[in-house]
């Protein structure tokens, strides 16, 4: 027993001393770094400074058991060197370790000057740990030169080691060639970006692809990246060419990038294409593409801007962003940074950004673009381009927008900022949090011209206004809205127009559907730019608690339809506009409306309010006078109305003989009484015990002037069997009018 315990002690004596040096060099950071390919050990030497290893001494450019890799161009500004290129080393696994407080550069030079160190491209993987920092070469002070690192399409994994001033790293190749790599795939666990004490502008990159050759599929996956302050990182799914001496970076088949931790100042899908010396004027040529992009954005990611193309005239194919928790803190872009793409779809499941556009930002035409957007808080959407105050020849084609979720607290465009688009398609459904302002435009926001505008609303709790058209002001008007269609469905919604904000448009639909309400009115036309025709359809179980317009708001109008199938409207239907209520004579008279027609088949007009209730002839309120100039044809056929004024509301003088209006009253239930001569031939009326003015025959209308109305027919919806009733119900009339012609030739 007693030999066993000086055995153990004699034991501790030996392993204290050694565990406690261990730990002491790895705490001081003095242990070297280790590399090894398979089994063997590679020999790492100190540069002479302290804590500083090379890998390869590349000076002397002999003697040396690793080939030296020359540029291809001998005028290039810039060295590249392929390492670990014996032929035994292929497919062997190369594994580095960096210990804290260590450099290891890659390469060992006696002069300054760009370098770039490319991985042997036939070693099976690569594997880099460790606290340390790695680096392509030593640089002397005050020298800001690039360091390029490429793993050349090599699978390889980064757990930890840091990055300092201008290295950049590639997961494809950095050298002059132009052979194509199938694809690369690179993984960094965790890296850090640290001391950019000799890089002035602080940037630096991580490129998925390759500086200037083509790659098939690149695979780019960041776990976590930690930055020093100040430090601007950008990833690239696709290629990158800083360069003027190349006039173009490599074309990629398909970009996979997913970034689930750091900080960051871009995420690019696409590729980066340097530029000619002598400013953005004169561009390389357009010769790279990334036909299809991929770009998740998770969580634990704050990012200023994201990109699913490029950057400088690198176009895309199809581009996807998908952002699922990260905090953008500036913009997501469907498209580029003066960069286009055929197709763009971008998803945004949950987190935070300023604005999501479809599109690409300052120029890049894109094609068609898809937007989802499910969760997350977001400022404003806008389907196209972000122009800036530049020019707007650029645009996107058709846009769809699909909205289900999440929070909006600024406004959302069909069309881009300063920018169009052809046909847009918005669908905005379910629980969707609006803040009190936002509004829905069709259109873009200022100048951009759109073509075709389709807005749905099914099921939102709160949206403040919804325009068909697009958002301009007395400077800068609106760009033109071709035609604009709008349906409610089951929404609270304070208030919508048909046509623009300052904002031309041409024809417009607006139609209500059950389970709607409207806090305010409902405008056929615009506001302060005209429209040229607007049809409004409000249908059963619709409560508007102020008035119908068919014209708009300082805006005209030539041609308006309104068809009221039911419903609830608090206080009129006006087959005019609305002016200003001021006593500037310059804002009198522009909400006029030319021909106008009112058919009123079902529902409560005027039953709540004080002033202003019933169906008028005229348009305004308040002393506001927005006429009407043309024709107007009223059709009560059904329904409950207070009254039918043949004038403006509110004004006491009787028209003009010229300026009345065709009445034809063939149904309806009234509070104040009608003139008789307004009554269709053969209709009698009687009075219910609370004095109302009942129709007791209820007939179709007949025509206006020597022309047939058109009868109403609703618009489609298979799932809505009210559509089949009304349907029918319009067929009916049409029988009906047709009976009457009958019967009045007959009579002849």
């Amino acid at each position: 027993m007693k030999k066993e315990i000086v055995l153990l002690t004699a034991l501790l004596l030996v392993a204290v001393p050694l565990i406690m040096a261990t730990s002491s060099d790895g705490a001081d950071g003095d242990s070297a770094p280790t590399v090894t390919i398979g089994n063997e050990n590679l020999e790492v030497k100190s540069t002479g400074s302290n804590n500083e290893y090379y890998l390869i001494d590349v000076s002397t450019g002999s003697g040396d058991n690793f080939s030296k890799y020359a540029t291809d161009d001998d005028k290039d500004t810039f060295t590249n060197y392929k390492i670990l290129t014996r032929s035994d080393y292929n497919g062997k696994d190369l594994k580095i370790t960096i210990p804290s407080s260590t450099t290891l550069y890659l390469i060992n030079v006696t002069k300054q000057d760009h370098y770039g160190v490319n991985f042997n491209d036939s070693l099976n993987s690569i594997t880099i740990s460790g606290e340390g920092n790695l680096d392509a070469a030593p640089q002397a002070p005050g020298n800001i030169c690039q360091r390029y690192i490429g793993f050349n399409g090599v699978s390889t994994t980064i757990d930890g080691i840091e990055i300092t001033d201008i290295v950049m790293l590639y997961g494809g190749s950095i050298a002059n060639d132009d052979v194509k790599l199938s694809s690369t795939n690179l993984f960094i666990r965790s890296l850090s970006a640290t001391d950019f004490t000799q890089n002035d502008d602080k940037n630096t990159y991580i490129v998925a692809g390759s500086r200037f050759s083509d790659v098939g599929v690149t695979n780019l996956n960041i776990e976590s990246l930690t930055v020093s302050d100040g430090i601007n990182v950008s990833v690239f799914g696709g290629c990158h060419n800083t360069f003027q001496t190349r006039d173009s970076c490599g074309s990629v088949d398909e970009t996979n990038v997913v970034v689930n931790g750091g900080s960051y100042l871009a995420i690019y899908g696409g590729s980066f294409q340097g530029l000619y010396s002598d400013g953005w004027e004169n561009k390389v040529p357009k010769d790279s593409i990334c036909r299809e992009t991929n770009v998740t954005v998770g969580p634990n990611v704050t990012v200023k801007n994201v990109y699913g193309g490029g950057y400088l005239d690198v176009s895309s194919g199809n581009t996807n962003v998908l952002v699922q928790g990260a905090t953008v803190t500036e913009n997501v872009y469907g498209g580029g940074l003066r960069s286009g793409a055929e197709t763009t779809n971008v998803t945004f499941i949950s987190g935070n950004a300023r604005d999501v556009y479809g599109g690409s930002r300052t120029s890049g035409i894109v094609g068609d673009t898809a937007m989802t957007i499910s969760g997350g808080s977001i400022n404003s959407i806008y389907g196209g381009n972000y122009r800036g105050t530049g020019s707007t020849e650029d645009s996107t084609r058709n846009v769809s927008i699909m909205v289900t979720g999440g929070s909006i607290s600024g406004n959302v465009y069909g069309g881009g900022c300063r920018s169009g688009s052809e046909d847009v398609i918005i669908s905005v459904i379910g629980y969707v949090t609006f803040d009190t302002d936002s509004v829905i435009y069709g259109g873009s926001c200022y100048n951009g011209e759109v073509s075709s505008v389709e807005i749905t609303v099914k099921d939102v709790p709160w949206i403040h206004s919804i325009y068909g058209g697009s958002l301009g002001n007395t400077e800068f008007p609106g760009g033109k809205t071709g035609s604009a269609r709008i349906v409610v469905d089951n929404s609270y919604v304070r208030q919508s127009y048909g046509g623009g904000y300052y904002s031309t448009t041409g024809t417009t639909e607006t139609i209500y559907k059950s389970g709607s309400t409207v806090q305010n009115h409902i405008f056929g036309g615009g506001y302060g730019a005209p429209v040229t025709s607007t049809h409004i359809v409000v249908e059963e179980g619709v409560s508007v608690a102020h008035s119908v317009y068919g014209g708009g708001h300082y805006s005209s109008t030539d041609d308006v339809v309104i068809d009221i199938l039911g419903g609830d409207i608090g206080r009129g239907v006006l087959a005019g506009g609305r002016d200003d209520n001021s006593s500037n004579p310059e804002n009198k008279g522009l909400s006029s409306v030319g021909d106008a027609v009112i058919n009123v088949y079902g529902g409560n007009i005027g039953q709540t309010g004080d002033k202003d209730r019933g169906v008028f002839a005229g348009g305004g309120s308040d002393d506001e006078n927005g006429k009407v100039t043309g024709r107007v044809s009223i059709n009560i056929l059904g329904g409950n109305v207070y009254a039918v004024t043949l004038s403006d509301a509110n004004v006491k003088d009787p028209i003009p003989p010229k300026e009345t209006p065709e009445v034809e009253i063939s149904g309806g239930k009234f509070n104040t009484p009608i003139e008789s001569e307004w009554l269709a031939d053969g209709v009698d009326f009687t009075y219910d015990s609370e004095g109302n003015m009942v129709i007791t025959e209820s007939r179709p209308p007949t025509s206006w002037d020597d022309e047939e109305l058109p009868p109403f027919i609703p618009p489609q919806d298979s799932g809505d069997d009210t559509v089949t009733i009304v349907a029918c119900a319009a067929a009916a009339a049409v029988a009906a009018i047709m009976a009457v012609f009958l019967i009045i030739d007959r009579k002849r």
